[in-house]
C-alpha cells in the first residue's frame, strides 16, 4: 500500500511565490509526496526579514525555495529550466503578469507539452472584475456566502480567510491540479486551470442552495445550520469557556430520554447549559449526552494546545507552538489486493 506521504513522489511542482491560495495548495501537494520548489523574488531570498519567522511556517513544509530575478535574462532563464523539468506550475498573480514576464501559458507550455500550468486570482482571468483587487472577505461576500454566517438580527461575520483562500482557493486548486496530473499521464497533454476563488466559495454553497429551492431555507440566521436551532449552536458555560452543541443524530430521542430524568425536551436542557447551571465545559454527565447528543468544548486556536486524543499526528515547530499534520493520515487498515487474492 502506498502510504499518502508518497502518492505524488517524482512530481516536481514550481510554485511562484503568492500568498493564500497558491502556498496553501502547494502544501496539500506536498504533502502528498511532490517537490516543490517555490520561486521568491530575489530581493526577498536574500532579506532576513522579508520572510521571518516562514521557515517555521507548516504552510511552507515540504517546500524548497530558490531567489530569482525574472525581470533578468538569467533570472528568466532559470525559471524556464526549471518550468521544463516540472510537472505543475502554480501561480497566483493578477492576469498577464506572467504574460507579461514571458512566462504565460503558451510559453511554458511550449517548453513542457504536459505541464499542469494552473493559476488561481479571486475573480478569475477573464470578466468586469479581473483585474480588481480583492480580499478573502470581497470573494465571499459576491458569492452570496458571506450573508450565510449571520445571527438573526446581526451583520456577517467573516469566518477568517478560510473559506475563500484555503477552501474556493487552495483546496480547490490541489484538486484541479491532482485530476489535471491523472489526465497528463494519461494522455501527454497539458492544461491550463483558472481558479477563481469567488467561483470555488460559490460551488460550496450546493447543499444550501438546494435546500433553499425546495423551500428548507430561510433567511440568514433562522437554519438548523446557522444558529437558528438550539440544537445546533454554541452556549456559554459556567467556566466562562463555550461549548458546541451539535444534536442532530439525538433529535428523535432525546425528548423520550429527557423525560426519563425530568427535562421537558431537549431545549430545556440546552437552556440549562446556556443559563451556567452545569458544571464546567469538560466535564457532562450521562443524561445531557443523551439529550443533545454530541458537546465539544471549543478550544481556543491560540491559547490552548493541540488536543492529542482527536489530532492525531500534531506536527511541533517549536516549544511553544504546533500546526495540523498532513492529511489524509496514513492508515492500514483496508486488505491489500494480495490478501484478498489469497483467499
Amino acid at each position: 500500500m502506498i502510504a499518502p506521504s508518497r502518492l505524488l513522489a517524482g512530481t516536481r511542482i514550481i510554485e511562484m511565490a503568492a500568498l493564500g491560495p497558491v502556498p496553501f495548495g502547494g502544501m496539500m501537494l506536498a504533502d502528498m509526496g511532490a517537490d516543490v520548489i517555490r520561486v521568491d523574488r530575489a530581493a526577498e531570498a536574500v532579506s532576513s526579514s522579508a520572510y521571518e519567522g516562514m521557515d517555521r511556517s507548516p504552510i511552507n513544509r515540504g517546500c524548497r525555495s530558490i531567489g530569482l530575478d525574472l525581470r533578468s535574462s538569467e533570472g528568466l532563464r532559470i525559471a524556464r529550466e526549471l518550468i521544463k523539468s516540472a510537472d505543475v506550475l502554480l501561480e497566483g498573480f493578477r492576469p498577464g503578469v506572467m504574460e507579461r514576464l514571458g512566462l504565460g501559458p503558451g510559453e511554458c507550455l511550449a517548453l513542457k507539452p504536459s505541464l499542469v500550468y494552473a493559476r488561481t486570482t479571486g475573480w478569475g482571468q477573464e470578466g468586469p472584475m479581473a483585474q480588481a483587487a480583492g480580499h478573502d472577505i470581497n470573494y465571499i461576500a459576491l458569492s452570496g456566502v458571506l450573508s450565510a454566517f449571520t445571527r438573526q438580527g446581526g451583520q456577517p461575520t467573516a469566518p477568517l480567510n478560510l473559506l475563500g483562500d484555503y477552501g474556493g482557493g487552495g483546496m480547490m486548486l490541489a484538486f484541479a491540479v491532482a485530476c489535471s496530473l491523472f489526465a497528463a499521464s494519461a494522455t501527454g497533454e497539458g492544461t491550463v486551470l483558472d481558479v477563481a476563488m469567488v467561483d470555488g466559495v460559490a460551488s460550496m454553497t450546493s447543499q444550501v442552495l438546494a435546500r433553499k429551492a425546495m423551500g428548507q431555507w430561510r433567511e440568514p440566521g433562522t437554519n438548523f445550520l446557522d444558529t437558528g436551532s438550539h440544537w445546533y449552536d454554541t452556549f456559554e458555560t459556567s467556566d466562562g469557556r463555550y461549548m458546541a452543541v451539535g444534536a442532530i443524530e439525538a433529535l428523535e430521542g432525546a425528548n423520550r430520554k429527557a423525560q426519563v430524568v425530568g427535562i421537558n425536551g431537549s431545549k430545556e436542557a440546552v437552556e440549562l447549559i446556556k443559563s451556567g447551571k452545569l458544571l464546567a465545559s469538560g466535564d457532562f454527565n450521562g443524561f445531557i449526552q443523551g439529550c443533545i447528543g454530541t458537546e465539544i468544548a471549543v478550544r481556543n486556536l491560540h491559547k490552548e494546545p493541540t488536543p492529542k486524543e482527536v489530532m492525531l499526528k500534531p506536527i511541533v515547530i517549536d516549544k511553544s507552538n504546533s500546526a495540523p499534520y498532513e492529511v489524509p493520515v496514513e492508515k492500514r487498515t483496508c486488505p491489500t489486493l494480495q490478501s484478498l487474492a489469497a483467499k
